[in-house]
């Protein structure tokens, strides 16, 4: 006897279960539901959604009427979003190898170059990635506390930085 198993399928209901007692605790929370003009999924089922529901950061389900999310937020304190109403929301892509002060390939020349004209560089190339949707980069090789610093107080536009 051969059974056809969808993996997703498999996968999903395996994850429901040991996810089971922290949806129990999540089910007392409030719930932000986000309406989009489209929400790229990246879900070959579901491609496109318009609305989404979140509590405490984790994304409960997507839909394209408010009441298919009636599963998520029956019995729960429901807060509608609609400041994204215009826009479309995607996923964010993460770099996880970067070099911001890296102004060519070589060591020296970097070094030679300055300080100053490598803050101006690692400027130039975060904004570039955050443009091109890089949401997260990590920068284990050369990424510095003052730069860090100035990324968390706003100070430069670029992605997040991922923890070294």
């Amino acid at each position: 006897l051969m059974l056809k198993i969808n993996r997703r399928a498999a996968v999903a209901a395996l994850g429901g279960t040991l996810l089971a007692p922290k949806l129990a605790f999540a089910a007392k929370t409030p719930v932000t539901i986000l309406e989009a003009r489209a929400i790229i999924t990246m879900e070959p089922s579901q491609p496109r959604a318009r609305f989404v529901a979140v509590a405490d950061g984790m994304i409960l389900g997507l839909a394209n009427t408010r009441a298919e999310l009636g599963v998520w937020t029956q019995g729960r304190d429901v807060r509608e979003d609609r400041s994204l109403a215009g826009h479309v929301l995607m996923p964010g892509l993460i770099d996880a190898h970067v070099h911001a002060y890296a102004s060519d390939v070589s060591v020296q020349k970097v070094d030679s170059a300055g300080e100053p004209y490598r803050t101006a560089h690692a400027i130039r190339m975060l904004g570039h990635a955050l443009d091109c949707g890089f949401t997260t980069v990590r920068d284990i090789g050369g990424g510095d506390y003052s730069l860090w610093r100035a990324i968390e107080d706003r100070l430069i536009r670029a992605p997040l930085q991922g923890s070294h």
